[in-house]
């Protein structure tokens, strides 16, 4: 349902009534409006994120964003992910060696940094299993 008012408010422009939709979020549709374009996320921000509290009901809400966002091409929408963090892998061999040894993390993670101590050989015994 919630790709279905996306669909509504970004493409197709049908007015639509929202009687007991409890799909219609949003908080979500924001989220996925702005991944649509720069532009699309710039009318977000300057619209629903400043004025929020004017919106009470959902349906006004959603009025208000069929009058808001332009009707655009049909683009695929991708999911904007977090990167991964590369420190993952580093602080896993940190807390695998502090519970080998029974050392706190602080002190193996000094260590390593102080005495320049290559953690590949660590790397390779924790990411076999």
């Amino acid at each position: 349902m919630l790709f279905d008012h996306l669909k509504n408010i970004l493409y197709q422009k049908e007015a639509e009534t929202l009687e007991e939709d409890n799909d219609f979020v949003p908080f979500l549709i924001q989220r996925w409006l702005s991944m649509h374009s720069p532009e699309v996320a710039y009318i977000v921000n300057e619209t629903t994120n400043r004025y929020w509290m004017a919106y009470a009901e959902k349906q006004d809400w959603y009025n208000m964003m069929m009058a808001q966002i332009p009707k655009v091409r049909f683009r695929k929408l991708n999911y904007i992910k977090k990167p991964k963090d590369e420190n993952g892998k580093e602080d896993d061999i940190v807390n695998r060696i502090a519970d080998n040894m029974e050392m706190s993390r602080r002190e193996v993670a000094l260590y390593l940094e102080k005495e320049k101590v290559d953690k590949k050989p660590f790397a390779v015994d924790i990411y076999k299993k």
